[in-house]
């Protein structure tokens, strides 16, 4: 079922945050992004490589039948990130706050992976985040990975999680829960660097 306030949400311009703004502009086509699929195509794993054969009932019997399995998960998990993000799309910030009442960066993060991946933080800060995490090079980001940035001076002050193609979802303190890319100037400028979960 689509949600109509949400998408039109997507095609907001103009980001801001922490005082300072970053331009992206979004597809003006209903249910895109800036890179032209559609969260529906999304959610349903349609831009992953992932095979969409149903072997479910097919117990794995050798390492191609479990690398198709493996690859159905994380259809199935990035199908599942895509849902929760748009269900927080436009939520406004707010300093400290993790409910869709208002929401942080951090917070945020903390939500995702409680909700989605079910796999609690121990921090609650962007930094704690990073402590916590595995450090990574921007080329080697996967979906579901942390991206960290530099805001106001040397403190890693703002956190992401990595969708695709360049596209993070975070907490802007002016339009609140949205999409936007890393090629973007004021992006690049403050990236600090990627993260992944420790295990």
């Amino acid at each position: 079922m689509r949600r109509i306030g949400i998408q039109i949400l997507l095609a907001v311009s103009i980001l801001g945050i922490f005082s300072c703004s970053s331009k992206k502009k979004l597809s003006p086509e209903r249910g895109s992004t800036n890179l032209g699929y559609s969260w529906e195509e999304r959610k349903a794993g349609k831009t992953n490589k992932s095979s969409n054969k149903d072997k479910e009932d097919a117990k794995p019997n050798s390492t191609e039948d479990k690398v198709e399995e493996d690859e159905r998960e994380t259809t199935k998990l990035n199908s599942d990130l895509y849902e929760y993000i748009e269900s927080w799309m436009g939520v406004p910030h707010r300093m400290g706050g993790s409910t869709k009442k208002g929401v942080d960066c951090s917070g945020l993060v903390c939500k995702i992976y409680e909700e989605v991946y079910n796999s609690p933080l121990q921090g609650r800060r962007a930094e704690d985040i990073y402590a916590e995490s595995t450090p990574i090079e921007k080329q080697d980001l996967q979906e579901g990975d942390f991206v960290f940035f530099r805001i106001n001076g040397r403190r890693i002050d703002h956190v992401g999680i990595y969708l695709k193609d360049g596209d993070f979802v975070h907490t802007s303190s002016s339009k609140g829960v949205m999409v936007s890319n890393l090629s973007e100037a004021y992006w690049q400028k403050r990236y600090f660097r990627g993260g992944r979960k420790a295990s």
